[in-house]
């Protein structure tokens, strides 16, 4: 495991694990492109939030586009992007036409103490070209709260790391909201948490203004 982290919000884990990629993170390269990378990071956040008010200097460092994508890809069932041919709300509420976040609820009405309350974001005979970044979603009540696990093949650490984070908080927003319960934190498990060598000024910018 190249490194733990444990935040109070995705801010604060953003900065975390900037920082930790900047310091301990090694090069590689995709399609080319040099990247600083960091495999196998645990990252565990205390609250997701679920107000973009809070995310605001993350917008002012990387803008809004990506964000935007990122949310349009969780929400929106039309496949959008065409490149990578994904839709994670098709994956996610009609993927071979199950509700997944329906069925995590049911099951966790019927039983509170279940370990399978679980979703999957692959599909193996349309994933050859691009194989989606959130793989795998997880929930459990424990102690009278829900917690969210996420599995992830590789995250951007600049512009996807707040985004994707956004995104997820709302869905366990709404599987809390209709069980009546309070969030428990949120913990990530990532393969690679990657800064591409095209952000690298940005990371030492982010970095020098971020003590």
């Amino acid at each position: 495991m190249d490194g733990f982290v444990e935040a109070e919000s995705i801010l604060d884990a953003w900065y975390q694990v900037l920082r930790l990629v900047s310091k301990q993170g090694e090069k590689t390269w995709d399609d080319g492109e040099e990247l600083l990378e960091l495999r196998n990071l645990v990252v565990a956040i205390e609250d997701l939030g679920g107000d973009e008010d809070t995310l605001e200097p993350f917008f002012e460092s990387c803008g809004r586009e990506v964000f935007d994508v990122v949310q349009e890809t969780f929400s929106d069932l039309k496949v959008r992007n065409k490149e990578i041919n994904v839709s994670y709300a098709q994956r996610i509420y009609n993927h071979h036409g199950i509700n997944q976040v329906d069925r995590v609820i049911e099951k966790l009405k019927k039983n509170p103490h279940s370990k399978s309350a679980t979703f999957s974001l692959l599909n193996p005979s349309l994933d050859s070209a691009h194989v989606p970044c959130i793989s795998c979603i997880d929930f459990k009540i424990r102690d009278g709260r829900l917690a969210m696990t996420v599995f992830a093949r590789a995250i951007d650490g600049i512009k996807k790391f707040p985004a994707d984070l956004f995104a997820l908080a709302n869905i366990q927003k709404t599987i809390s909201n209709v069980l009546e319960l309070d969030k428990a934190p949120t913990t990530l498990f990532i393969g690679s948490l990657h800064v591409y060598e095209r952000d690298y000024n940005t990371l030492v910018t982010l970095l020098g203004t971020r003590k």
